[in-house]
This record gives C-alpha cells, structure tokens and sequence, in this order.
C-alpha cells in the first residue's frame, strides 16, 4: 500500500526530501549572517542602528541575498538612508562591489537586500564584517523582533552562494523590549509584549488560519488549512495533544511550524485519539487565537487514502467559479480612477489585484495577493504585476516609471474591463535560438544566465522591472529574481515541465524539463499557454488525479 506521504504529495504538497534529491544540488556550508546588537531595551521615539554581519568562515563567496529580512511595521519605524532614491532603502556596506538589491516595504515590514562580487571574483571575510545597517525608530511599547527568513538548504530565501551552492548555515536575528516613555516623571511599563497578542499602539492581533481540517488516512493524518492575508502574518505553527482538545498554544506538541498550508503527521499510534490546533504568528512572534480541527479527535483508519484525496479535491474546488461558457469572459464592473503606486492602499488596489489575477498577471502564486486572497495592499509583487501588464499592453512607458498605475494604464484597464478580456495577448519567442545546456541554480554565472534573462524578460516572466535584469540591462548572474522568473515560467507550463516530475509549484531550479521546454518553443515558434482561470471544477480535478498519477510513476523509480 502507498504510504500517505505519498498521498500527500497526490495533492500538491512534496517533501523536501523529494525535492532536495529530485531537483536541487547538495548543499554545504559554514557562512553566518547575524545582528547586532541582538538584544536592548529601548524607549518609544527612541533611534537605534541594526547591523548585520557576515561571517564566511574562510568560505570564497560570490553573493549574499536575504530575502527578506523582516521586522514589525507596528512597533517600529524603518528610516530611508535615501531620500533621492524611490522606496525605502537601508545603508549598503562595501563588501561586495554590486548592490543589486536595497529595497524595503514598510507596511509589511520586509527588506529585500543582495550583493554581490564582480568579475567572477571571490569574497572572503575577515571574520564577522559589516554588511549592512539599518536604522530603526520605536513607534510603540511591546517586544520587537528582527530575524531573517532563513530555511537551511532552501535557496529562495536568505542565502550566501559559493560556486552554485548554497553556503549560509545560519541566520541569527535579534529581539528588543520596547517600552513607552516615563510618564510624570514615573515610569510607564507601556503594556508590554507577549505571546498571545499584547502590546499597545491599537495593536490588532493577527488573524488565525481558516478552514482547518485533519484527515485520519491508514497509516498517517493529513492536515490542511489556509493561512490568513494579513500583512502581519509570518507563519503558523500546529500543535498535537493525544485524547484531548488543547486548551491553549502551549498545551500540546508542536508538530509543524512554516507558511505551507498542508502537513503530514507521522509516527502515529493506532487506537489513538489526537486532536489538532493551529494558530499564526505575527512579525513580533504573537500569536492568533487559537483554531481547533473542525473534525474532532483523528484516529488512524478514520479514510482511506482514496477518501482522503476525493475530500482535500472536493475541499480545493468547492468554491471554484465557472466562468461563461464561452470560456473567455468573467464578471467584472470595476473602473479605475486613482493613481496607484508602491505602499498605496484602498479597494481599488484589492479591485487591480483581482483584475490582474484574472488575466494573466499573476500577482504571486500563493499567499496574500494570489488569485482568490488579494488584499488592499499595493507592494511590491503588485508594482511588478503592473510592470509585466505594461510591458504587454503599453510598452511606450518607459521602463524606469513601469510599476506605477497613470493615466495611460488606468484608460488601458478599463478598456479591458469594458471588453472582458481574460488572457493577456500572447508572448513573443525570442527569434534567437541559443542553446542551453547546463543546469542553473542561484549563484550561477554566465552567457547562459544572460540568455535565459532575455528570454525570460522577451516573454513576459520579467526578472526585474529596473536595475539589473531588467529588459535591456540582463545579468550573467542568476540570483533571487531569477529564480522567481524562472519559477513562474515553470507554472505556466505545469503540463509539460512539472508535472511530470510530481510537482505543482515552479521552483525556479532550471533543469532538464525547463531547458527541454524552452527549446521546443523557440524551435516551434509556440507561445506559453498560461493557464485559463475558466476550467470547470470537473477539469481541475482531472488536473488533480493526472498529478497523483504522475507521482506514483515517480514513486516506482524513488522506490
């Protein structure tokens, strides 16, 4: 019998394991990046410097990204070291001699930041060394915390790349008691931080995952749910307690803690009764109220895996909306009439998230702003949708002022909006037939990088809407934005290059299906085909037993 791991991956979710053998690379390391200082109490008004270092450990690196760095926008306040430029920057050491990336999103609280050699020289440290500061105002009383999103082995996050791997081992953030100022002479303990939703400022707590369901399957449970759209939101965190509910976020074991929205509980004892919680963490690390499994106590043997899958499906798709039966309109009546650009926020920049996802543009493919939980948020996922939209329909803007929503983009949605249009027009392949013939991963360099910027760029999976990578000034670098380019190109052919693979989700790794894909485009003067948000439920639940099929064949050979 196929174990229920496997099921899992029936429905989207593939282990790591799978992964890390399947697709990336061997990974090794001993670089560190750290914070200083990592600790400190400061007062309300108060201004401190964050400094983060880098240590390679004798290790000769090509670049650092940390992707992202976050803090938390309700507590504290990120100075820009830049007025002249847009956005919000942090002060770039010298280290490394390109900074390709400095750029903050001050209502989520996340910096984005990259540097790199030049040359194909290497960096080598003299011990920790100084590769950026940031400076901070406290806006209010509470516990702030400073740390990067860092998974070891994972190389789309914070990552220090040596020769094509990933070499960064750890990641150490910070944290700071924040409190408010003396008040008549006294001292004020200004309400504090805590677990479970303090501190002050009209601090809203996070909200909880929805839709939280535990599927007993033979030999493992399956646990799925979706995370919220806050701004604030960073993670969730599962717990188990054994014949009883938990009665709080520290009665039970934690079981997971992460941003998927699936997880498999192993190791489990037959004639049990587990019962589940899950709740979020914010940016400070407080917590949601907590949610209980809406299925009760779970025992093995509860499904079988045939059930399991019929019921996530069935879950997935239950409020999928069918479009018109010609298959290419959508309901739609919004008209635009305000200037939009990075940090703005209302309903008309929900109502442009909406319309971008419906024609193409995705915003991003999971998480706050993907089709289904867009916000009213414009960041910075929102500015490059708009880019990638520009760059189809008006490409006579230049290319330092895409991203902004102006009168032309604004008359140029509405026009779509009046005709119901629901794809964008087709991209062009790039009549120049360059031959790739090696894999490419985040630190890799070359001709073959630059090649793969342009057709990347040609095609609408824009690397970079300004600086390096984007369309005219393409890198032979293949970092972050690359990889995420790259990753959406993936998606848009889940057919032909994930699928076969047991995966649903790009990973912006360019292999053998990738390389084989592009090939057959160029060479057949095909276009990508994005998928139509018009399938019928009855198709995608197609799409999702070709995928479970697809991965038992891949469990034959892993076996």
């Amino acid at each position: 019998m196929q174990k229920i791991t496997l099921m899992k991956r029936n429905i989207g979710q593939i282990s790591m394991a799978v992964i890390a053998i399947a697709v990336f690379p061997f990974i090794a390391g001993a670089a560190t990046l750290s914070i200083t200082p990592s600790s400190g109490s400061y007062t309300v008004d108060d201004t401190f410097t964050a400094t983060i270092y880098l240590d390679t450990n004798g290790i000769g690196v090509d670049g650092v990204d940390f992707r992202y760095l976050r803090y938390d926008p309700a507590l504290l306040e990120l100075v820009d070291i830049d007025m002249t430029q847009s956005g919000t920057q942090i002060t770039a050491g010298s280290l490394m001699s390109n900074t390709v990336q400095n750029i903050a999103d001050t209502q989520a609280g996340i910096i984005d930041f990259s540097q790199l050699t030049a040359g194909g020289s290497k960096f080598t440290s003299s011990g920790a060394e100084v590769l950026a500061t940031a400076k901070f105002i406290v806006k209010n009383a509470g516990t702030a915390s400073l740390f990067f999103n860092f998974t070891p082995g994972v190389s789309d996050d914070t990552n220090v790349v040596s020769n094509v791997v990933d070499v960064l081992t750890s990641a150490t953030g910070a944290t700071y008691s924040l409190s408010a100022k003396s008040q008549s002479g006294g001292s004020s303990n200004g309400g504090g931080s805590g677990g479970g939703g303090g501190g002050s400022g009209g601090f809203t707590p996070v909200l909880p995952p929805a839709n939280f369901i535990a599927y007993g399957g033979p030999d493992q449970v399956v646990l799925t749910w979706k995370n919220p759209t806050d701004v604030s939101f960073v993670r969730v965190r599962v717990i188990r307690n054994e014949n009883a509910p938990p009665s709080s976020i520290d009665d039970g074991t934690i079981i997971y803690e992460g941003t998927d929205e699936e997880f498999t509980d192993t190791n489990l004892i037959p004639g049990t009764a587990y019962y589940y919680a899950i709740y979020s963490l914010d940016y400070a690390l407080r917590t949601s109220d907590i949610r209980h499994s809406g299925t009760g106590a779970t025992r093995l043997g509860d499904l079988s895996e045939d059930q399991i899958i019929k019921k996530i499906t069935e879950e997935k798709t239950k409020n999928v909306i069918v479009a018109a039966p010609s298959g290419n309109t959508f309901q739609f009546s919004y008209r635009f009439t305000l200037p939009l650009q990075l940090d703005s926020v209302g309903e008309e920049v929900k109502q442009l998230q909406i319309f971008l996802n419906k024609i193409g543009f995705t915003i991003t493919s999971t998480g706050p702003g993907s089709p289904g939980n867009e916000t009213s948020y414009f960041g910075v996922l929102t500015r490059d949708a708009v880019a990638r939209f520009q760059e189809r329909y008006l490409s006579g803007i230049p290319s330092g002022d895409r991203g902004l929503v102006g009168p032309s983009t604004r008359a140029k949605l509405n026009e779509l909006v009046e005709d119901q249009i629901l794809v964008p027009l087709p991209p062009v392949i790039s009549a120049e037939g360059y031959s790739f013939t090696r894999d490419l991963t985040i630190g890799s360099r070359g001709e073959d990088v630059l090649q793969l910027q342009k057709f990347l760029n040609t095609n609408g999976f824009t690397v970079s809407v300004t600086g390096p990578g984007a369309p005219g000034s393409e890198t032979d670098y293949f970092g972050s934005l690359t990889n995420a380019a790259v990753a959406r190109f993936q998606e848009a052919y889940t057919t032909q290059i994930l699928l076969p693979v047991g995966l649903s989700k790009g990973t912006g790794y360019f292999g053998p299906s990738t390389r084989k894909q592009i090939h057959a485009l160029v060479g057949s003067g095909g276009v990508p085909q994005p998928q139509q948000s018009s399938n019928s439920l009855q198709q995608q639940i197609d799409q999702l037993r070709a995928q479970a099929e697809a991965l038992l064949k891949q469990l034959g050979t892993i076996e």
